[in-house]
C-alpha cells in the first residue's frame, strides 16, 4: 500500500542528497519518508498482534518451523524476493505468538525444518525427488500426492513421532 508513496520520496530525497542540498525542503521530504516507515511499521505490528492473537486462541499447541532467514535471503531467486522476505518480520510474529501463548498456558515448538518439504506424511520417504516444483509434491515411493506446503505443515505436525522414530533408529544403528 506505502511502497509507491515511499518509492517517489525517497527518488525525490535522493535526488537532493546527490546534489548535496541540505535545504529545510530537504528536511521536509525526510519527515514525510519517515513518517512513513513509522506507518508501515505500525500497521505491520497491528497485523501481528492480531494474527498472533488469533492463532494464540484457536489452538493448544503451536509448532513453528525454525526458518533461516539469512540462507533463504542469499539463496532467494531475486532481489525482490529478498527485499520482500527481509521485510516481513518474522521474529516479531513468532515473539508475540511466544508470549501470548505463555499468557494462556499453550505450548509453541519451534521445529527443525529439515527435510519437511522433502518427506512423505503418508509413508516417510525422504527424497529431493519427491518436491516436483515450489508447489507440487508428489512422493515417489507411495505415489502421494499434496500441496508441497500442506505436506511439509502435516510433516511438522507430526514432528515429535517421526523425530522419536529417527531418533530410534539412530540409536539402534549405534549399538550395533
Amino acid at each position: 500500500k506505502y511502497n509507491k508513496k515511499y518509492m517517489k520520496i525517497q527518488k525525490e530525497l535522493s535526488k537532493r542528497y546527490e546534489k548535496k542540498s541540505k535545504s529545510k525542503n530537504t528536511k521536509k521530504i525526510q519527515k514525510k519518508l519517515n513518517k512513513i516507515h513509522v506507518k508501515v511499521r505500525n500497521v505491520k505490528e497491528d497485523f501481528f498482534h492480531k494474527l498472533s492473537k488469533e492463532i494464540v486462541n484457536n489452538f493448544d499447541l503451536i509448532r513453528l518451523e525454525k526458518l533461516e532467514k539469512k540462507k533463504m535471503k542469499e539463496t532467494a531467486p531475486s532481489v525482490r524476493m529478498r527485499r520482500d522476505i527481509a521485510e516481513v518480520s518474522w521474529e516479531s510474529l513468532v515473539q508475540k505468538i511466544k508470549y501470548k501463548a505463555e499468557m494462556q498456558c499453550k505450548v509453541v515448538e519451534e521445529v527443525n525444518p529439515a527435510y519437511s518439504s522433502q518427506r512423505c506424511n503418508a509413508c516417510g520417504k525422504i527424497s529431493r525427488k519427491n518436491r516436483k516444483s515450489q508447489e507440487k509434491f508428489e512422493c515417489v515411493s507411495c505415489g502421494n500426492k499434496d500441496n508441497a506446503d500442506k505436506n511439509a505443515a502435516k510433516n511438522i505436525l507430526n514432528y515429535k513421532v517421526w523425530f522419536l522414530e529417527q531418533k530410534t533408529l539412530w540409536q539402534s544403528r549405534d549399538c550395533q
